[in-house]
Parts: structure tokens; sequence; C-alpha cells
């Protein structure tokens, strides 16, 4: 968590000027000032960091997040990850086995099989775990066919297509769908 420092944690401490006439009394008050002022700040920084007062080792911590590599805590970026390498790639072999004449009676186009697949399960499931917490502000075979293009990449989309052909060839059709 990047903190932003306001008031005097946004402020430097002014380095004492120290005279050639001061006098070892006045040299020791501007000096336990100045040590008052950084402790003063110090409280200031353990509220900042919302770290109870006196918890050293919480705030060197706190402090090395903010500033040393490895002790940052690097959150995912964008959605979670819905779409792993195998539920893409069955994903794959079922929009070709909708779409291409080989597999399909009358073959559809994608987007008239993204729009079928979107509501039937597993796929209607996967999306709603995939939108949930966030708006998803259009039609859900949008979520499909944006997933089929990235199936399309994914390095196992081949092979189960390869895995699906053979199912056809073996007449385990049934086993492909279970």
């Amino acid at each position: 968590m990047k903190i932003k420092y306001t008031g005097d944690l946004a402020k430097t401490i002014p380095e004492p000027i120290y005279g050639l006439l001061l006098s070892d009394e006045e040299i020791k008050r501007i000096d336990e000032n100045l040590k008052r002022e950084k402790y003063r700040r110090m409280v200031l920084l353990f509220d900042a960091h919302k770290i109870a007062h006196g918890n050293w080792e919480e705030l060197c911590f706190s402090l090395a997040r903010e500033s040393v590599p490895c002790f940052k805590q690097k959150n995912k970026e964008g959605r979670p990850l819905k779409w792993d390498d195998y539920t893409l790639a069955v994903l794959y072999v079922e929009i070709e086995r909708l779409t291409r004449k080989e597999f399909a009676a009358k073959p559809k186009t994608i987007r008239a099989a993204t729009k079928e697949l979107s509501i039937r399960i597993p796929w209607k499931l996967i999306i709603e775990k995939w939108s949930e917490g966030s708006f998803f502000g259009g039609d859900p075979s949008e979520a499909i066919n944006s997933a089929y293009k990235e199936s399309k990449k994914n390095h196992l989309s081949k092979i189960a297509l390869d895995a699906f052909k053979l199912n056809i060839l073996q007449g385990t059709i049934s086993e492909w769908d279970a």
C-alpha cells in the first residue's frame, strides 16, 4: 500500500543552525527541540501507517513494502483468471463442434455458437463466476467469444480437438460430453 504523506510528514525538518557564539546550553536546547520534533513526527508516521505506537518492527516492514522491491506486495491486475488452459481448450472444441461442417449437420456461425454456449451449463456458470463482483456490461456471449479468441492461441486447444476427433472415430462422443 503506497501512503501519501501530508502535513508535517510531507515537510522536511529544517536543519539546525549552530552559530559560533552559541553556548553549550543553547546547543543542547536546539538538539533537544530537534529530537522532540523527530519523535513527534515518528508518532505521525505510526499513525499514517495505522500501526500501534512503538511497534518498530511493523513500521520497518511497512516502510520496506513501500520502497524495497523484494518487500513490495504486487496485486494481480485485472479480472481474476477463470479461463485456465484446460477450460479454454474444451471451449475451443465446443465452438469448433458447433461451427465446422465435419462435426455439425447444420454448422452455426461463431456468433450463434457463442450465444448458444452462453446459456448452456457449464459455460453459463463459468461466465457467472467470471463476472462475479463486477458489472458485466454486455451480452454473456461476448465473454464466450473473447475466451474463444484466446483459446485459438492456447497450446492445449489443438490437442483437445484431436482428442475429440478420436472420440468420434471410436464412437465414444458420450465420454467426451461427460
